[in-house]
């Protein structure tokens, strides 16, 4: 026999599906930053390479 199944609000679903969109939306908005952070920074070093001698 199987177990019964639950019975989930349809309120409740639509909370989830409105809470998981804000945290995806928030995740790739940190990966755009990330990205264009990396970009900022390769650029920074192509324009100023590091000096003879000097540890980086």
């Amino acid at each position: 026999m199987s177990a019964p199944l639950l019975a989930v609000p349809p309120a409740l679903l639509i909370l989830l599906v409105l809470v998981i969109s804000d945290l995806t939306d928030a995740l790739e908005g940190a990966r755009q930053s990330v990205v264009a952070e990396q970009e900022s920074h390769a650029a920074y070093r192509l324009a100023n390479p590091p000096r003879k001698g000097v540890a980086s």
